[in-house]
């Protein structure tokens, strides 16, 4: 007797769960999108489950595979193509967008559906970061920064590769050559960002204040003792409650790897963030330090004030100058939404531009 193929248990599988729990059908999508599992998805979208139906959240599977980097997914279930909401999904990226990198917290109506404006997951972020580095690459005054173009071009690959890559053996190998990489962490409900680079290894938060930790702590590591289940352990933090991710993060993956810690990074540490927008402030700090890294070619330590300068550059450049003028603020112009977005994201957008207008000329003085 033939053995049925796996496929067709697996999807049997999935037939009868739904039968059994109707109701839950939904949830399967959501969670098949989030983890990328392609052919889940496939036969959820088969059996009728919506692509397009909010949660309570405010989130459509159709919005995970860009939020969390599942490239493969994303033509399942293109963005915008509910009849009955037709440009909800497109608003909700360029809300998110906009309300990180202004720093906004709180909770609006959009599309008569509550959303909160700092919860997002924050895979997509990486994409956002290198994005913004292609535009800053063409800035008038880039020429004037220390880091080459084909250091920025490197960091740029690297937030790249952190959006899309999801095998924990490919991230180990990169970490095991000495490649910069970006890897996701936390804790439910925030955000933190590990940082590998050439034997050294950062941990960026710039919210919830761990007591006796910087925003940015660094280790000399041996990069041969990352393996794809530490890779595996970071990347699962996530999901674990905050006494267990804090314990994982500072005291379990620094004790499996860690030679020593290097202070020094502690003098260009970004300050502890008040906001709530750790998605985006933690890869900020990872930056940082890989930021500083590419620079890394004395011992007197000049690299880390210029990394601390031009890492400010860029983001208030990217806030200020890049991502209010490619990302239509306009499009929330409208009665239900010009009072709770759009004045409050044009106010703190004006408020970017003379703060990093007043920084650059700061530093021509």
């Amino acid at each position: 007797m033939e053995k049925p193929k796996r496929k067709t248990l697996t999807h049997e599988l999935i037939q009868q769960q739904i039968q059994e729990n109707p109701t839950e059908h939904q949830e399967y999508l959501y969670k098949a999108f989030q983890r990328g599992h392609l052919w889940t998805a496939k036969n959820l979208l088969e059996m009728g489950a919506d692509p397009h139906k909010k949660n309570e959240h405010g989130l459509t599977p159709a919005l995970l595979p860009f939020l969390c980097g599942h490239t493969e997914l994303q033509h399942l279930a293109p963005i915008n193509k509910d009849k009955k909401d037709e440009d909800y999904e497109e608003d909700y990226i360029v809300l998110k967008t906009l309300s990180q990198w202004c720093k906004l917290n709180g909770q609006v109506t959009l599309h008569e559906q509550k959303v909160r404006l700092e919860a997002t997951y924050s895979n997509w972020l990486f994409q956002k970061l290198a994005e913004c580095l292609t535009g800053f690459q063409n800035w008038d005054r880039f020429s004037e920064l220390t880091i080459h173009r084909e250091k920025v071009q490197e960091i740029q690959k690297a937030l790249e590769f952190a959006y899309v890559e999801h095998s924990y053996q490919k991230i180990a190998d990169k970490i095991q050559k000495n490649e910069p990489c970006f890897v996701n962490s936390g804790w439910k409900g925030h955000a933190v960002c590990f940082a590998f680079y050439k034997g050294q290894m950062a941990i960026g938060n710039r919210g919830e204040n761990i007591e006796g930790k910087s925003t940015l702590v660094v280790y000399d590591i041996d990069p041969s003792k990352v393996t794809a289940s530490l890779v595996e352990e970071i990347l699962a933090c996530q999901f674990a409650d905050k006494e267990i991710g804090q314990k994982i993060i500072y005291e379990k993956i620094p004790k499996q790897i860690a030679l020593r810690q290097d202070t020094s990074y502690e003098k260009i540490a970004p300050k502890f963030s008040r906001d709530e927008n750790c998605a985006l402030n933690s890869k900020k700090a990872a930056l940082r330090f890989i930021w500083a890294k590419m620079l890394e070619n004395d011992q007197n330590l000049k690299h880390l004030e210029l990394a601390r300068r031009e890492t400010k550059i860029f983001t208030g450049w990217a806030a200020a100058k890049y991502i209010i003028h490619n990302y239509d603020l306009n499009r929330f112009q409208g009665p239900n939404h010009r009072e709770k977005i759009y004045e409050p994201i044009a106010l703190a957008f004006n408020d970017k531009k003379e703060r990093f207008d007043l920084y650059m000329h700061t530093i021509e003085s």
